[in-house]
Formats: structure tokens, C-alpha cells, sequence
């Protein structure tokens, strides 16, 4: 059984309305608002300049095993993100990045997914997979939460359980979100 501080970036985009970003960090990772702050701010070029992204300084830590909360955590000195990139946009699209753990449970690998949207048009070729600089931008930003000894977690609410995040991986093409049915 493992404990989870519950850490969530909140984005205010014009077009597409606000969202939110949701990471898993144990107890023993040393600031880790601080390292979602610092993956987004590797991120902000590609991020368009009227979207922000927030970070609260308390959130919820929970059980891996049932996910009940079991009391909160509080973290201060993280200022907002403001994305830097001044080209065009569709509120909707960006990219996935899948963070891979290497442990297993029900026979699949437990990982999680993080989507990044909107990107500035300027990230994408002619056939919708991104430009190599985008890539780069993109996977020197998850190295920062995957490498080094106090990497964030991937919670499996599903598994009652959670991994540490080992690599990431980006997919080559562009994601859409969209709203869930009703």
C-alpha cells in the first residue's frame, strides 16, 4: 500500500474552455508540484501565449489501494505558466505522451496518459504527425519526470495499485479531445 499526493494542473485556454492535467507523486518525492511546474514550463513554447496553467498549493493524498483520501498535501511557490507560442491553434488538438512504468498487473503494463492541448500550429507537418522540433520539445520534457531518483507515479485504480513512471513514449500524430457524451 502506497500513498499518492494527488496533483492536478489546471489550464485556462480560450478556445476549448479550461482543463485539467492530473499527476500521482508518493510521499517520498521531494516537491513534486515543483516538477510538474517545471514540465510544463519546458513546454510553454509550444504551449499558444493566451493559455495558462496553474498549480494549487494543497490537494488530496490518497490509497493506492482503494484510492480513499487520507488527508492532504500542501506545497507552496509555484507560479502560473503562461504558454510563449504566438502562432495559430485549434483549442482541440495537441499531443499524447504515454508514461510507461515496466511493472504489470492483469497481464497489461500499467501506464498512464497525459494529453497537451492545445499546441501551437507551428508543431505539426502538412500530414498531421509531429515536426521533429516538437518531438524534442515534447520528449525532453517527460525525461524530467521519469528520470532520476524521485520519478512521479502512475496510478491503476482499476489494479489498486500504482508504479513508478520509468520512460515515456510520444505519439507521432495529432490527438483531438473531445467532450463525452451525455
Amino acid at each position: 500500500m502506497t500513498d499518492l499526493n494527488v496533483l492536478r494542473a489546471v489550464w485556462s485556454t480560450p478556445k476549448g474552455g479550461s482543463g485539467v492535467s492530473t499527476f500521482y507523486a508518493r510521499d517520498s518525492v521531494t516537491a513534486p508540484l515543483a516538477k510538474v511546474r517545471s514540465f510544463f514550463e519546458s513546454l510553454k513554447s509550444a504551449i499558444p501565449n493566451n493559455v495558462t496553467i496553474s498549480y494549487p498549493t494543497s490537494g488530496p493524498f490518497i490509497s493506492d489501494v482503494d484510492g480513499a483520501t487520507k488527508g492532504v498535501w500542501s506545497e507552496t511557490g509555484n507560479a502560473v505558466t503562461t504558454g510563449t507560442g504566438t502562432a495559430g491553434y485549434a483549442g482541440s488538438a495537441g499531443a499524447c505522451i504515454i508514461w510507461h512504468t515496466g511493472v504489470y498487473a492483469g497481464r497489461r503494463e500499467i501506464k498512464g496518459k497525459t494529453f497537451i492541448v492545445p499546441l501551437i500550429g507551428g508543431m505539426w507537418d502538412a500530414d498531421g504527425t509531429m515536426l521533429p522540433g516538437c518531438l524534442t520539445i515534447l520528449n525532453t520534457a517527460a525525461a524530467l519526470l521519469t528520470t532520476g531518483l524521485q520519478s512521479l507515479s502512475v496510478y491503476s485504480p482499476t489494479n489498486h495499485t500504482s508504479a513508478t513512471m520509468a520512460s515515456s513514449t510520444v505519439t507521432d500524430r495529432m490527438m483531438v479531445l473531445k467532450s463525452r457524451a451525455k
